[in-house]
C-alpha cells in the first residue's frame, strides 16, 4: 500500500514503531478477549477509535455538537473503548 501524497516520513516512521499497542492487541487476541483476527488490523482499529474522535474533533461539534476535546468527553470516550473491547 502506498502511503498518501503529502503524509511526512516522520509519521509513517511513528506509526512503524507501534510495538506496545501490537503486544497490547496480540494479548486480547491470545487471551479470547477479542475474536481472532489480523493483528495489523485490530492494531488499526483500535488505534482508529480511540484517536478519530480526537482528529476530526472540529467535525463532530459541528455535525453532532459534541465537544470531544471536553475533560468529562475524553474520560467517557476511553470508558466507551473499553467498553466496547470488553463486552461479552
Amino acid at each position: 500500500m502506498k502511503r498518501a501524497p503529502g503524509s511526512s516520513n516522520a509519521r509513517a516512521k511513528h506509526l512503524s514503531h507501534m510495538g506496545l499497542p501490537r503486544r497490547t492487541c496480540a494479548t486480547l487476541i491470545e487471551r479470547g478477549l477479542v475474536p481472532d483476527m489480523p493483528l495489523p488490523s485490530l492494531v488499526y482499529a483500535i488505534v482508529g477509535m480511540v484517536r478519530l474522535p480526537f482528529v476530526l474533533a472540529r467535525e463532530a461539534q459541528l455535525a453532532m455538537g459534541y465537544d470531544f476535546m471536553k475533560g468529562k468527553a475524553i474520560d467517557a470516550h476511553a470508558n466507551c473503548v473499553i467498553q466496547l473491547l470488553m463486552h461479552r
